[in-house]
């Protein structure tokens, strides 16, 4: 148990490791289910998902199970006496197929899981205790990123910071992108009585080439941009169309982070 901002928390993850937060060193354990319970958490923030790419590491069978026991430990977190707000994270990818041919568990195990994570969160909301939210997150921008290499975001600002930037889509891609601070941020305002809550998260549409201009105007100016593109290719549209997202930040007085603010904050925490 930590303090943060004069409140306890508890990090607990898949394994023990210490990671650094603006300077400062914090300790994520693996706790089970009876260290949680005890130590009577009232808010409950819970990202535990196997992301797509884990899949053809793992293989589909153990991957399709591991998000299920997740699924099965976030819901009995939620359904701990103590908690009042619970936030899960879901994906655009449980209502947009992005590339594949369905959502079927086999074919697209990703979307499938996230599509029942979702309803059966849902489900869950309607007894028990907690306010239980769950943003459904398009493309999504923060300081500290697993894997930087394989999202353009971020993957744009590593090869700005070597002086140019490399796209590799021949077609136009467009996104809409969300800090992860206003996004924990909006899915906590939202009011206790609203029981079950999914949102999709939005922005400034941007495509990728755009992007890439932002982040050398930001990173290095005199950087160049490489790219072969067709624009006779069908476009790559992922996104919501904004509208939850606009009318929840406008209900709740929340200002979205520009581009720049987020190129700049991701920037910081990448070498």
């Amino acid at each position: 148990m930590t303090k943060l901002a004069g409140l306890d928390y508890l990090a607990t993850g898949s394994k023990a490791r210490v990671m650094t937060f603006d300077g400062d060193r914090e300790r994520i354990e693996l706790h089970g289910l009876d260290v949680i319970s005890a130590f009577k958490p009232t808010v409950v923030i819970d990202a535990a998902f196997l992301t797509r790419e884990k899949a053809a590491v793992v293989g589909a069978d153990k991957y399709i199970d591991a998000n299920r026991k997740l699924i099965r430990c976030s819901k009995e977190i939620a359904s701990l006496d103590s908690v009042r707000k619970y936030v899960g994270f879901s994906s655009g990818a449980a209502v947009h197929l992005a590339g594949y041919s369905s959502f079927d568990l086999l074919d697209n195990p990703y979307a499938a899981l996230k599509r029942d994570y979702e309803e059966e969160m849902l489900a869950l909301s309607e007894s028990t205790n907690a306010s239980i939210v769950i943003p459904r997150v398009w493309s999504v921008t923060g300081a500290y990123v697993n894997s930087p290499k394989i999202y353009a975001f971020s993957s744009f600002i590593l090869q700005a910071k070597s002086g140019n930037i490399e796209i590799r889509a021949r077609h136009n891609v467009l996104r809409r992108y969300s800090l992860v601070e206003d996004v924990v941020s909006l899915a906590i305002s939202q009011p206790k009585e609203d029981r079950g809550t999914v949102f999709d998260t939005g922005g400034e549409i941007l495509e990728i080439g755009r992007l890439a201009e932002e982040i050398l105007l930001i990173i290095d100016p005199a950087g160049k941009i490489t790219r072969d593109i067709e624009p006779e290719l069908p476009a790559d549209h992922y996104y919501s169309d904004n509208s939850q997202w606009s009318n929840i930040s406008l209900l709740h007085g929340l200002g979205q982070a520009p581009i720049s603010q987020q190129i700049r904050l991701v920037s910081r925490h990448i070498p």
